[in-house]
């Protein structure tokens, strides 16, 4: 009997030993997972932060999630502030627009471009460009709206600049033949 304990007791230690051993493996790979995960959330932290390009994530109650450094930029709220808005207050026609932007991404539609004004933290309003998508969890359930912006004013501003240039003449800045019809038509009207 006092044999058998005795090598009991060695199968006993030895099992703890490789078991020991095993924990020490998972915990080796579970430090090296947790590492990579931590270098990965910086590289998209820095890669988030890094766009001029505004990118706001928007909660199915519509109170927005995340603002990167683009959008803060952009529309001059600080993060916390983004924290404890809703979305539709920074688009220039509020909730129907969000509406409206909602049904069209339920509808599976991809909404790329969306050309709209966005509210800057001093009520100005920021002509936009918006792309849109739903982001689903693991399960494929949608828990968020992903706007990526773009500030187009100075797009409009060259667009304006341009108008002007085809109805003026270079030369002596009176309007032209293009502006003589255009201006016609509407006082026929």
């Amino acid at each position: 009997r006092g044999l058998e304990k005795r090598d009991l007791m060695r199968k006993v230690l030895q099992h703890e030993r490789e078991l020991e051993e095993r924990v020490a493996e998972a915990t080796q790979k579970l430090q090296a997972s947790h590492l990579k995960l931590v270098e990965t959330q910086q590289y998209l932290n820095n890669l988030l932060n890094s766009t001029v390009d505004a990118i706001i994530t928007v909660a199915n109650d519509d109170m927005i999630t995340f603002a990167n450094r683009g959008a803060q930029q952009m529309l001059g709220y600080r993060q916390e502030e983004f924290m404890h808005l809703r979305f539709d207050r920074l688009l220039a026609n509020g909730m129907e627009e969000l509406r409206y932007l909602r049904r069209v991404l339920e509808l599976d539609r991809p909404l790329q471009n969306f050309g709209t004004k966005l509210r800057h933290h001093d009520g100005s309003l920021v002509p936009g460009s918006i792309s849109f998508s739903l982001a689903p969890d693991a399960r494929g359930n949608v828990v968020s709206l992903v706007a990526i912006c773009k500030d187009v004013t100075a797009q409009k501003e060259l667009e304006a600049e341009l108008k002007e240039m085809t109805i003026r003449d270079s030369l002596t800045a009176m309007f032209n033949v293009r502006y003589f019809y255009e201006r016609l038509e509407m006082e026929i009207d």
